[in-house]
């Protein structure tokens, strides 16, 4: 995590030069270069949200503070419905559900490509993640 006056310096010299029309971050609630985007940017900024957990310390106490930044986000996105209410519940406001764009099930019984896929012809996808878990997307 990236998050202090550095951090924000970068961000208000990287928004200023990007001429940007919109900002897309990811998880602007965590102590990120993502709130410092939501803070700084005088234009529209989409949000991801993928958070799927039921209790959120950092939430629960930085929440109210924050409020504020994540106000101005102009359009929210989930992963999940779970990542959607856990949103709405800490934040407020509401999003529209839009899930992961890789389907599992395409790759996921696939034989090991030999290399990794180096030198093969077609999509080599890799994943660190639990695919399988509904409140993930």
């Amino acid at each position: 995590m990236q998050f202090g006056p550095v951090s924000a310096a970068r961000v208000r010299r990287w928004l200023r030069d990007g001429h940007f029309d919109v900002v897309h971050v990811h998880e602007p609630a965590s102590p990120s270069v993502s709130l410092l985007v939501c803070m700084i940017a005088q234009g529209p900024v989409v949000a991801t949200f993928h958070a799927a957990t039921t209790r959120s310390k950092w939430l629960a106490v930085v929440g109210p503070w924050a409020r504020p930044w994540l106000e101005r986000i102009s359009g929210r996105i989930a992963v999940s419905d779970f990542a959607r209410r856990v949103q709405v519940e800490h934040l407020g406001g509401d999003a529209v559900i839009i899930p992961n764009g890789v389907h599992v099930d395409v790759f996921g019984e696939g034989p090991p490509l030999p290399g990794f896929g180096r030198g093969v012809d077609g999509p080599t996808i890799g994943f660190i993640g639990r695919y399988l878990e509904p409140r993930k997307g």
